[in-house]
């Protein structure tokens, strides 16, 4: 049974806003691209990677991962959806229907062994399971600008990635076309299928903005202004 990681670099990094793609960005003198990669490559568990990205960015994913690992480039589609689509017709030709894939935003830099593990681990009873932290602020509901509810913040979740699935499941997900879905746990959920939870991390807040990076430094130990 094999461990396949789907890193997610396709991005066009429009809230960023800066002169230089998100995931071109330096930090360290290395791309925040690096720090998406590496946790998949240091792995133990991982046995190949497939990094979906735009065309022109294949040769600096290469210079930033350390090939130890079988790896997959991948040409990034329009949507989410589509370059998660485009990497399962890719893994479609050496995967089998129980090899584990893990499906990672590259915008979360902070992953751990440890949250890789769990997802594995989860998997053993379970066909789809996705990291998630409790929500710790108030949740209101909005109508016409008012407010006109506020919801125990008890029964929901921030969802984080990866989200980790037998590769039957999450290829019969997508090849539903369900594509209105924000990520591929909301895709297997349409299924019928019940998404285990596992815990994630705070330090797995997506860099969305150029005022997250400052947030990232702190995380990485960073010395760079």
């Amino acid at each position: 049974m094999k461990n396949i990681a789907i890193v997610l670099l396709a991005g066009d990094s429009t809230r960023f806003q800066c002169d230089t793609p998100k995931q071109l960005y330096l930090l360290n003198d290395k791309p925040l691209c690096y720090y998406s990669l590496k946790p998949f490559y240091d792995s133990k568990i991982i046995d190949e990677v497939v990094i979906v990205t735009k065309k022109e960015y294949f040769p600096i994913m290469i210079s930033n991962c350390s090939m130890s690992k079988e790896t997959h480039l991948v040409e990034g589609g329009r949507t989410r959806f589509d370059s998660v689509d485009n990497a399962l017709e890719i893994i479609k030709d050496f995967a089998e229907p129980e090899d584990n894939i893990f499906i990672h935003d590259g915008a979360r830099l902070n992953l751990k062994e440890e949250h890789i593990k769990s997802l594995k681990d989860a998997l053993v009873m379970n066909n789809a399971a996705t990291l998630a932290i409790p929500m710790e602020d108030t949740i209101g509901e909005l109508k016409n600008n008012d407010f006109v509810a506020f919801p125990n913040r008890h029964r929901f979740m921030r969802i984080q990635t990866p989200q980790a699935f037998k590769f039957k499941t999450i290829l019969k997900a997508h090849e539903l076309g369900l594509n209105e879905a924000t990520d591929d746990a909301q895709l297997v959920l349409k299924l019928g299928e019940s998404i285990k939870y596992v815990m994630g991390s705070k330090s797995l807040n997506k860099i969305t903005t150029i005022e997250d990076i400052d947030w990232l430094k702190f995380y990485l130990g960073s010395k760079n202004e």
